[in-house]
């Protein structure tokens, strides 16, 4: 199980230097709201991701997204007793091919598909890492017209769900606003 934690973590370090010529092509981050499980029944979820978009100048077609992501139970966000609680929570990173389309100058639609790391802490005992696939969808506006560098803001939305195969199988699914920004 170390190994595939270090091969995935060397797949991350490697598709992010330059020892395969990627250049980054931008920066996102994303907030929403979701499920997260894990062995136990769907939780509500507020969940957070940031992801840096890659474009591998051997294949100019492809981009890798590698990203961070976040969610705990929706509990987590109401003022209480923060002591004595535990919130259930997932963390992971993952890695996905990117496909994007415009739709019009300023509308676009991406979609991605990819490997999955995620760390299950839905209980408090519990300190898992599973491995799975993820899929997202996003549907966006430029904030500026189309340009040769293609630089500026993006906004949108979008939905993502990723789902574990090993372990306890924990999952995680999520509706959210992104803020992008391409260089």
């Amino acid at each position: 199980m170390k190994l595939i934690n270090l091969c995935i973590i060397g797949l991350i370090l490697v598709a992010s230097s330059n020892l395969v010529r990627a250049q980054i092509t931008s920066v996102n981050v994303q907030s929403g709201f979701g499920i997260i499980e894990g062995n136990i029944p769907s939780t509500y979820s507020w969940n957070v991701s940031a992801a840096v978009d890659l474009r591998v100048i051997l294949i100019k077609e492809i981009n890798l997204r590698v990203s961070f992501l976040f969610g705990q139970d929706i509990n987590g966000l109401l003022p209480d007793d923060r002591i004595s609680k535990y919130y259930p929570s997932i963390k992971g990173a993952s890695v996905k091919i990117l496909a994007e389309q415009l739709l019009t100058e300023f509308f676009f639609i991406e979609e991605g598909i990819g490997v999955l790391m995620l760390n299950d802490k839905t209980f408090i005992d519990r300190d898992e890492i599973a491995y799975g696939v993820i899929f997202s969808g996003i549907i966006g506006y430029k904030l500026s017209k189309e340009t040769e560098d293609k630089s500026g803001f993006s906004i949108g939305i979008g939905g993502e769900y990723g789902i574990t195969l090993t372990n306890t199988t924990p999952s995680i699914g999520s509706t959210f606003f992104f803020l992008k920004y391409s260089f």
